[in-house]
């Protein structure tokens, strides 16, 4: 029967392993042969993860990857090219964000190595033990053990700090106009939690019920309702190798993936092939009409004109490749279509010199477009911009150096 196994990681005690029958719900602690069905959780300290959202545009997932680390730059203290940034839900035009750093996702990779030395890991999800709380809708669920205190808000939202500071934060919360409060919170403890008197006099005015419960096995707790988690799985881009797989489905579905699209393929070729086949000899005859109809006296010596169309076309190819304009635009439209989030809204040219309207997210993005396009020895200059709403609108004008 396959098992949900709860690694749980801790930064002041060695890794450690729960294995949660499905029926029973019951833990063990002797690790026994892992099956290519049995579900890995990884449960990863709360405070070395920042949960946040972004708001951003509609955009690709190829987009919206490049564009996040960028719009959280300015709450993260460490550069972002030292971090790992996993996606989670999207509602509207707000997403959910993990945020952790590459050096913390490799070390608990090690500490799996070390922990699972005799089979090698397939791993389900790694989560912060934050979104592992229990929770229900329109609640808060707060975990207070010896040293902090974890909060979670909803399905991806919450955080973690060091007690007493943790309720200092809680009672701002609940102050905030802007946080959208809920119907209930359950606090839960190793024994009653003593909750300061503010808070308890918030609460009351706020008329929102306080419910406490204990427990005795932390992992455990966090670990039962594993399989049905709405959190966010840090096992992403760069670490999403470590994800789970059933080596025998894996390469069944992949076979009959590839033989569809191998026919589909084929199937296409073959029918483009007679269309081609009848266009052309219908182009041929049509040509040979109009050459009678033009030379009623020569005979009609298909290579001939063939070769004659081909010299032609030569001859004009080298002529517009030459252009400035063709050469311009060359080097600089690669370069504005990677831009993430840059929109093209139109294009001259006059004079050598190339003008574009453009739509940007922001001016971070925007003056990193400019930065690319001149390290192409390109003179741009940015004669207007303009916000509107959360759109930037500028006039860049590009000619070449030379």
């Amino acid at each position: 029967m396959p098992k949900i196994i709860s690694v749980w990681i801790s930064n002041t005690s060695p890794a450690s392993f729960k294995i949660i029958d499905h029926v029973s719900k019951e833990y063990i602690q002797a690790l026994p042969l892992l099956e290519n069905d049995d579900e890995i959780y990884v449960i990863v300290p709360a405070e070395d993860i920042f949960l946040a959202t972004v708001k951003l545009p509609k955009l690709s997932l190829n987009r919206l990857i490049k564009a996040v680390p960028y719009a959280l730059e300015v709450n993260l203290a460490e550069n972002i090219e030292h971090l790992h940034f996993a996606l989670g839900k999207k509602e509207a035009n707000f997403l959910s964000v993990a945020v952790v750093s590459k050096e913390k996702m490799n070390e608990w990779i090690s500490q799996l190595a070390t922990l699972f030395s005799s089979t090698p890991p397939s791993l389900k999800m790694m989560l912060p033990e934050t979104l592992t709380l229990p929770r229900e809708a329109d609640s808060w669920t707060l975990l207070i053990d010896e040293t902090k205190g974890l909060i979670r808000t909803d399905d991806q939202a919450g955080f973690a700090i060091e007690l007493p500071l943790f309720w200092q934060i809680l009672y701002k919360r609940l102050q905030s106009p802007s946080v959208l409060l809920p119907r209930t919170i359950k606090i839960i403890g190793k024994v009653t939690t003593a909750v300061p008197e503010p808070i308890l006099q918030k609460l009351q005015q706020l008329q929102i019920p306080l419910e406490q419960t204990s427990y005795t096995d932390k992992t455990l707790l966090l670990s039962h309702t594993l399989n049905a988690t709405k959190a966010i799985n840090l096992l992403q881009g760069a670490y999403k190798i470590y994800a789970p797989v059933a080596t025998h489905k894996k390469w069944y579905m992949t076979g009959v993936l590839a033989l569809t699209c191998l026919v589909i393929f084929t199937l296409g070729n073959i029918t483009q092939l007679f269309i081609l086949s009848y266009q052309n000899n219908q182009l041929r005859d049509q040509i040979k009409i109009h050459f009678n109809h033009v030379f009623p006296r020569t005979p009609f010596i298909e290579y001939q004109l063939q070769n004659r169309v081909q010299q032609e076309l030569q001859l004009q190819r080298q002529h517009y490749a030459e252009s400035d304009f063709l050469r311009l635009m060359r080097m600089v439209i690669p370069t504005i279509s990677q831009a993430t989030g840059v929109k093209t809204i139109g294009i001259e040219y006059a004079n050598q010199e190339l003008t574009f309207e453009l739509n940007a997210p922001d001016f971070i993005l925007l003056g990193k477009l400019t930065q690319a396009l001149k390290s192409q020895n390109l003179e741009v200059n940015v004669e207007q911009e303009m916000q509107s709403g959360n759109t930037i609108q500028a006039r860049l004008k590009i000619r070449e150096i030379i």
